[in-house]
C-alpha cells in the first residue's frame, strides 16, 4: 500500500467519528433517551447530540484501542476532537442565547451554576494520555520539543 493510500484511510478512520456525529445531529436523541417528549427550542440540541455522539464513539473507541490496530488510535482521537468541538460548539450556542459561560481549567459555569465538570478537557487530556507515545513521537518528527 503506497503513502497516499495509507493517508486517505488514515484520514477516513481520523473523520469518522465526526461523520457519525455530524448525522446524528439531525436525530432526535433526547426523546429517545427520556420518557418526557421535548419540544426542540434550545439552539444547542443539535451540538448536544453531536457531542453525546462522538463522546459514546471515545469510549468505544478507548476500549477497542490497541498498538495492534493502528486504526483505532485514529478513530479514538478523532472521536475526541470531533467531541471537543461539538461540546464548545453546545457551549457557544449557550451565549449565543444570552447565558453566560466561563471556562476554567478542567471546569465551566452557565450563568451563576455551580461548576460543572469540563468533560472536553477531560477527554483531551486523557486522549493525550493515552497515545502519549504516538504525541511525543509525532512532536519530536515536528520539532516541537528536542530529544536529548
Amino acid at each position: 500500500m503506497g503513502e497516499e493510500e495509507t493517508g486517505l484511510g488514515d484520514a477516513v478512520f481520523f473523520v469518522a467519528p465526526a461523520v457519525l456525529a455530524a448525522i446524528f445531529t439531525a436525530v432526535p436523541l433526547e426523546n429517545m433517551l427520556s420518557e418526557f417528549p421535548f419540544q426542540h427550542v434550545f439552539p444547542w440540541y443539535p451540538p448536544w447530540r453531536g457531542a453525546l455522539v462522538s463522546f459514546l464513539l471515545w469510549i468505544v473507541a478507548g476500549l477497542i484501542l490497541s498498538e495492534k490496530r493502528p486504526w483505532s488510535k485514529l478513530f479514538f482521537a478523532g472521536s475526541a476532537a470531533s467531541f471537543i468541538v461539538y461540546h464548545y460548539l453546545m457551549l457557544f450556542e449557550t451565549v449565543a442565547t444570552g447565558h453566560p459561560v466561563a471556562v476554567y481549567p478542567l471546569f465551566y459555569t452557565v450563568g451563576r451554576s455551580p461548576p460543572i465538570i469540563d468533560l472536553a478537557q477531560i477527554v483531551a487530556i486523557l486522549t493525550v494520555l493515552a497515545l502519549k507515545k504516538d504525541v511525543s513521537e509525532l512532536a519530536k518528527k515536528w520539532g516541537l520539543w528536542k530529544t536529548t
